[in-house]
């Protein structure tokens, strides 16, 4: 209505990132600060889902633009295997120097689930140019993750709790009333810390 919407997003992944997977570990209960093992693998393969349903009341609203609010739940899975490039130790910890044989060596899986507040306003440059932007914020993250380091036989599994913002901007041209162009940008950051349990070949 002129008041109220409802969006619904679905998201899936049609390519595999470039980057490689860093990963880092502090070990040293004594030095919290201390990195004792970095590595770097390549992506074999990797999955992505995203969810994300939001309802918006416009509270204003005129000729040229409005600002609306509303709440939202944002879900997002991502799954990774990777082939291990090099793992070594920055502080000089012995035993955790290893170089890759092409083979996968890192499963990880990690979830967002995220309720969120939302703001924005929405833009008629003209009658057929549309900007819109807005900014959520989530102060309910919960994130669980999961990686085996294949390797060494090592299983680590987290449930963690934090922050997160995102930031979004686009721009709509309409050609007609029913058919349209967007192009935008999101930004997401994500904030969360929490318990690491560890299980090395089989004995946590």
């Amino acid at each position: 209505s002129d008041t109220w919407r409802m969006n619904g997003v679905i998201k899936k992944d049609i390519s595999d990132p470039n980057d490689p997977m860093k990963d880092s570990d502090w070990l040293t209960l004594s030095d919290p600060g201390r990195l004792d093992v970095y590595s770097e693998s390549n992506i074999s393969d990797f999955s992505a889902s995203i969810y994300d349903l939001d309802v918006e009341w416009s509270f204003f609203k005129n000729d040229a633009f409005s600002l609306y609010a509303g709440v939202g739940y944002l879900y997002q899975k991502f799954k990774y295997d990777s082939q291990l490039g090099h793992q070594y130790s920055p502080s000089g910890q012995p035993g955790f120097e290893y170089y890759g044989d092409g083979s996968v060596s890192i499963t990880y899986e990690v979830t967002y689930a995220m309720p969120y507040f939302k703001v924005g306003t929405d833009f008629a440059v003209n009658n057929a140019f549309t900007v819109q932007g807005g900014f959520s914020w989530s102060s309910w993250v919960n994130a669980d993750d999961e990686d085996r380091h294949l390797l060494r036989d090592r299983v680590t599994e987290a449930d963690m709790n934090g922050y997160a913002y995102m930031i979004d901007l686009s721009g709509m041209y309409h050609f007609t009333p029913s058919w349209f162009v967007e192009g935008g940008f999101l930004y997401t950051y994500i904030d969360v810390d929490g318990r690491m349990d560890v299980a090395i070949n089989g004995v946590r």
